[in-house]
C-alpha cells in the first residue's frame, strides 16, 4: 500500500511513497482541488500547500525526519489555506515545533486524534 495518495476533483487517485513527491506532482500537474491522504507513518517535513487538504488515516503518525530535524508541519513562511483532519497523530520527537505557521496570511485548521510535544506545538 502506498504511504500517500492524492485524490483529485475527478476522483482519480495517484499513489506516492512520500509526501514531498505528492506535493511536487500537485504543483507540476496543476491537480484541481487535491485531497492528500496519508495512509502510513511518515518521517518527513510537511510543507503545506494552498487548497491541498490533508487527511490522516487512523493511527498514522507524522513526525519530522530524524536525519533532517526541524518543524513537522510548516507553511514555510508562505501564505497557505488548508485543513488537516482525520485520525492521526502529529508529533515532533526532536527539539522543534510540531506545527509552525508564521505567515500572517496563512489559515490552517487542524483536527486530529493527538498533537504530541504540545509544549512546543505551535509558533
Amino acid at each position: 500500500m502506498a504511504k500517500v495518495t492524492v485524490l483529485d476533483i475527478d476522483g482519480v487517485e495517484t499513489s506516492y511513497s512520500t509526501y514531498l513527491a505528492a506535493r511536487n506532482d500537485i504543483i507540476n500537474s496543476s491537480i484541481q482541488r487535491p485531497l492528500i491522504q496519508i495512509w502510513a507513518n511518515l518521517n518527513e517535513q510537511i510543507v503545506l500547500l494552498t487548497g491541498a487538504d490533508i487527511w490522516i488515516a487512523p493511527g498514522v503518525v507524522i513526525d519530522q525526519d530524524p536525519l533532517n530535524p526541524g518543524v513537522t508541519i510548516t507553511d514555510n513562511n508562505q501564505a497557505v489555506e488548508c485543513t488537516i483532519y482525520g485520525y492521526g497523530v502529529i508529533n515532533n520527537t526532536g527539539s522543534s515545533s510540531c506545527i509552525s505557521v508564521v505567515h500572517s496570511g496563512s489559515k490552517l485548521s487542524v483536527d486530529c486524534d493527538d498533537i504530541k510535544n504540545v509544549k512546543r506545538c505551535c509558533s
